[in-house]
């Protein structure tokens, strides 16, 4: 059956998103890391090849559309389509048109149905400069989001698009949609491959049943925590509890603390705590959940990769003090200004300023695509680096209740810093010591039962060796870091990877 290709431009302007940053810019935290002589993995790159044709991202697409979603979550999701049926592809304007050729092949092979809707303009996360902040500025007062959110519905509320897919007869809506927890259709989300680089990864295509393993073999020492200290050389410093109210709020039978319909509670429920919650992502603290008695404390810093250096101060539980960052710094300052009154449910004090995360990524071939920096659309891969095994992403602001606050057109979200070389030491609750992390290698790779797993596939040298290690100056790579790196990492990155990659490519896959 051919396919039918239905062209539908949305004007998603999401002016309330993407506000431009002004004021001023912050005086940078960074200082040389706190090394103290240790030695960091050495850096190390994928080969990249150009991709002219559809016919090397063609294999990759087939798999995505008809295999099933990992075991748990949508880090790297499957749209588990059947043939014949009546499909909504949801994209963004600016997705490769190599990529929506290979869809839309693999789509026609299984001879479905495929209606094309394409949601526009939009600007990638990380497409402002080095600035992500500029996707999370949300001090708008209630009556402006409310009208922001009526005129240009966010990617993360899929309903005005099932709702209307299932009135003109979709069995599927996939792509770039997120699934609530009350919609009806059968929607199978994540747009992860905006660029050809993306869908060639080889990542596409990596045995889940070893993602699983490296998860579950990480969550059994998780899952015995009483204390954590993380630390990177970038200048984070953190310590918690993880209190056994915790657990009770995950498995549904805390006294009080219930969750609320909305992001993020469809992930917990009876016998939740005894498995990872989402794949590649491991909770290294429980995901959005706040006591009273919650105790972290320390500092979490670094530049992810596209910000000035920042610096941001915790104690018990929540934000104290934000230090440099540049925009982004700023951006982050005006939202824990405009969200101080606020209530927000499940949370102990007023407030949009809590670590409610630190998720751990488990995926040895996840890395962004080589031409990164080059344009705002291949930064959109700027996003798979928080998949790799060892590299953490720390999350400050609040979770659970962000639905609550959309509906209500109050700001919601959370921040991250990303820790490249962390170090994560456990104390579990019988005495024992152990590591997740050692200076951003992940433990588990080493785990004689996730080698065996791993050798049902292959060898396990090879599956189970990260692909992409970054070179940081100062840290694993010469120079020194607060000079040539902490004031701009994006220029240092872009010009350290058109070096490595000089031989091959032109940089300018895009228009």
């Amino acid at each position: 059956m051919s396919v039918h290709r239905f062209l539908i431009c949305v004007g998603l302007l999401l002016a309330g998103l993407l506000l431009s940053m002004s004021g001023q810019t912050g005086t940078s935290s960074a200082q040389v890391p706190l090394t103290k002589g240790e030695k960091y993995p050495e850096p190390r790159y994928p080969k990249a090849s150009r991709i002219t044709t559809v016919e090397p991202l063609l294999e990759n697409a087939k798999n995505i559309i008809t295999r099933s979603m990992a075991y748990s979550g949508n880090q790297f999701p499957g749209w588990e389509m059947k043939a014949g049926q009546k499909v909504l592809f949801v994209i963004s304007r600016n997705t490769d048109p190599l990529v929506i050729e290979a869809f839309t092949r693999a789509f026609e092979e299984l001879n479905c149905q495929m209606d094309l809707l394409v949601l526009g303009p939009r600007q990638s996360r990380y497409a402002m400069g080095d600035d992500p902040a500029s996707g999370f500025d949300r001090t708008l007062n209630a009556a402006q989001v409310k009208a922001e959110r009526e005129r240009a519905p966010l990617f993360s509320d899929s309903r005005w698009i099932t709702e209307t897919a299932k009135a003109r007869g979709y069995d599927r809506v996939v792509g770039a949609t997120f699934r609530q927890p009350e919609d009806e259709l059968d929607v199978g989300y994540g747009m992860d491959w905006p660029t050809r680089e993306l869908l060639a990864s080889p990542s596409v295509r990596y045995p889940y049943e070893i993602v699983e393993a490296l998860d579950r073999k990480t969550w059994e020492k998780l899952r015995q925590a009483d204390t954590v200290h993380v630390t990177d050389p970038e200048g984070s410093d953190i310590r918690f509890t993880w209190f056994p109210e915790y657990w009770q709020v995950i498995e549904g039978t805390h006294p009080t603390l219930k969750n609320i319909a909305g992001s993020g509670s469809h992930i917990y429920g009876p016998g939740r705590s005894e498995i990872p919650l989402i794949s590649s992502h491991v909770m290294g603290y429980p995901q959005g959940i706040v006591l009273d008695k919650s105790d972290a404390e320390g500092v979490a810093a670094g530049t992810s990769g596209v910000n000035t250096h920042i610096k941001i101060s915790l104690k018990r539980n929540e934000i104290v003090n934000i230090e440099g960052g540049g925009r982004f710094g700023d951006g982050w300052r005006r939202f824990v200004e405009g969200t101080k009154n606020i209530q927000y449910p499940t949370y102990p004090r007023p407030g949009a300023k809590f670590l409610i995360e630190c998720a751990l990524g488990t995926h040895p071939k996840s890395y962004p695509p080589h031409n990164v920096f080059e344009s705002s659309i291949a930064r959109r891969g700027q996003g798979w680096i928080r998949n790799r095994t060892g590299i953490f992403h720390i999350g400050i602001g609040q979770h659970l209740a962000t639905a609550w606050a959309a509906a209500r057109g109050l700001p919601g979200g959370h921040f991250h810093v990303m820790m490249w070389f962390a170090t994560y030491r456990i104390k579990q609750r019988n005495g024992i010591e152990v590591k997740t992390v050692d200076k951003g290698h992940l433990t588990a790779l080493d785990d004689p039962q996730v080698r065996q797993v791993a050798a049902r596939f292959g060898n396990p040298d090879e599956l189970l060796r990260e692909d992409w290690i970054p070179a940081i100056p100062g840290i694993n790579s010469p120079g020194d870091y607060s000079r040539d790196y902490a004031q701009d990492p994006v220029a240092w990155t872009r010009a350290h990877l058109r070096k490595v990659y000089a031989d091959m490519l032109d940089f300018r896959p895009y228009p």
